[in-house]
């Protein structure tokens, strides 16, 4: 007879409670707790970059909302993911952890095992409803932007080309080259 191992399921509150003795980064997907690689040198000069483009942009022109990066957001009672950069737009879903509920815009920086970017989280997030949802992968220099608000098609864009960011509208678009932003 073969044995059968489950995997132990977490709820948000259990996950929480765990933190008190895991000690390696880590997110909650679909109740089950996913440790994440420390982020390296390119990877956060891109987050720090991004995140200061982005907040300067809406600084001027989304009164209302916000940008936070490297905080939990909690998507449901099992799952909490630690996006590299989010936008919301309800400030009373914060707490002093965490973000409840789903942000408009996140972007992923890809770290070097992507998968978890690239499959995971990108199917976490579209049934989430997350409008907008980018991953900026250094390795490649391309950035794949998934429009799930309107059903298009991903876009790849190489790091020279210019994205808009679809989520704040065409009037005063938010426009990014990632070349522009690496030293």
């Amino acid at each position: 007879m073969e044995n059968i191992v489950m995997e132990r399921k977490y709820t948000v509150d259990e996950y929480y409670n765990a933190l008190e003795w895991i000690r390696e980064r880590s997110e909650l997907i679909n109740g089950e707790i996913d440790y994440m690689p420390t982020p390296g040198i390119r990877h956060q000069q891109l987050q720090l970059k991004l995140a200061g483009r982005i907040d300067a942009y809406l600084a001027s022109h989304r009164n209302g909302m916000f940008l936070l990066a490297g905080a939990d957001v909690k998507l449901s009672d099992t799952n909490v993911v630690v996006p590299d950069i989010f936008v919301a737009s309800d400030k009373s879903k914060l707490d002093d952890t965490k973000y409840n509920g789903v942000p408009e815009f996140i972007i992923e920086v890809a770290s070097d095992t992507p998968s978890d970017d690239y499959f995971k989280k990108l199917v976490l997030y579209k049934e989430s409803g997350v409008r907008e949802y980018w991953i900026v992968d250094p390795k490649s220099e391309k950035t794949t932007v998934y429009f799930f608000e309107n059903e298009r098609f991903a876009e790849s864009y190489t790091f020279d080309e210019e994205i808009t960011a679809a989520v704040f509208g065409n009037e005063s678009p938010l426009a990014i080259t990632v070349r522009s932003l690496l030293f």
